[in-house]
């Protein structure tokens, strides 16, 4: 059993601001798109985004939110993965 890394609240909320930053200036257009995607958590190199609207169960989401991860993961060092939940918490990919 692996155990659990300890995690730094100082780095994860540097993160979560960092990414709701950047989604702050994507966001209009998400919204006039029916969609919109929040910063949910970020533990062991993982940023977890719920997404809610249009976005869900749409054939281009997949491209339009790789885009989305590939700025990310550029923008915020820390950052080598993005999940994407529904409104559930579950994994929409």
């Amino acid at each position: 059993m692996t155990p659990e890394k300890s995690r730094d609240p100082r780095t994860e909320l540097k993160v979560l601001s960092q990414a709701e930053k950047i989604l702050s200036s994507i966001r209009p257009f998400l919204r006039n798109e029916g969609s919109d995607v929040v910063t949910k958590d970020f533990r062991d190199g993982v940023l977890y985004l719920t997404v809610s609207g249009a976005c869900v169960g749409c054939a281009l989401a997949g491209n339009d939110l790789g885009d989305l991860t590939s700025l990310l993961k550029e923008s915020i060092p820390e950052v080598r993965q993005v999940t994407y939940l529904n409104i559930n918490g579950l994994p929409i990919f």
